[in-house]
């Protein structure tokens, strides 16, 4: 009789099952069967890490384009110090939204994948489902930011916005532009990874032979979707600034997107 080949090794937090069919055929499949708690949490913190470290690299950047968005301008002899305004209050509102985005990403994903959905949907709805919930913590952490980028509150610090802004309209005062929020942030994801992959794919078709790109080539790759990403969505990203804006300034409650897009 001849033997059966040994399961593949078991993964980050899978497990092997060998499913016994009519006739003594067996089927082995490998699934999600429980999420190791460990490497989510090992995640969750790097996914915090490596965001922390692109919010600060490209924090003076954000600001100029939100600046331009808002068409607010400063005035300001040290004007290092000023593309930098609100960073640590954006930092520290940052990584926790970062971490919940893991924290929810990585079991979604498994529990998609336990339920056999295909890999392509099975990354864009754990991503969905991460992103709505980290904007939870992510939306109010935009408006204080856009607030301190455009030195609405030229002697306030990060958590004195906030509170102002609570103060003044409540808990909706924080959540202003949520809308145009989610509907920057929900279809990135989709365009992202529709664009990405179809490059990927075609350069490693036509350039590439079919050998796996090195990570050099799949910068660049990425460095043409976020072209692409940013020619796509930057009027539902200036919408979004605008609304956030307006919603500090006025205590919470903003005028409609047509306003917005004309200033």
């Amino acid at each position: 009789v001849k033997e059966e080949a040994p399961p593949p090794p078991l993964t980050h937090g899978m497990a092997v099952h060998t499913l016994r069919l009519r006739g003594g055929t067996s089927v082995k499949r490998q699934h999600l069967l429980m999420m190791d708690m460990g490497v989510v949490l090992r995640t969750a913190c790097a996914g915090v890490i490596a965001s922390t470290a692109l919010e600060v690299l490209l924090y003076p950047l954000d600001t100029l384009k939100t600046r331009i968005q808002t068409r607010q301008t400063v005035h300001d002899s040290n004007w290092v110090l000023a593309l930098c305004d609100g960073i640590i209050g954006d930092i520290i509102g940052m990584a926790p939204a970062a971490f919940l985005f893991f924290l929810v990403y990585e079991p979604c994903k498994a529990i998609l994948l336990d339920c056999e959905v295909p890999a392509a949907a099975c990354h864009l709805l754990a991503a969905t489902c991460a992103i709505l919930s980290s904007s939870t913590i992510q939306i109010p952490n935009d408006v204080v930011k856009i607030a301190m980028q455009s030195r609405l509150f030229k002697h306030l610090t990060a958590p004195q916005v906030a509170h102002h802004l609570f103060s003044q309209g409540g808990t909706a005062a924080l959540y202003v532009g949520g809308w145009a929020w989610l509907m920057l942030h929900l279809p990135r994801i989709q365009i992202t990874y529709v664009i990405y992959e179809g490059l990927r794919s075609r350069y490693r078709a036509t350039f590439a032979k079919g050998r796996e790109t090195t990570s050099f080539e799949n910068s660049v790759i990425g460095a043409m979707q976020g072209l692409a990403n940013g020619l796509l969505l930057t009027p539902v990203d200036t919408v979004r600034s605008r609304l956030m804006l307006q919603g500090a300034r006025h205590g919470g409650k903003a005028r409609g997107g047509g306003h917005c897009s004309d200033g």
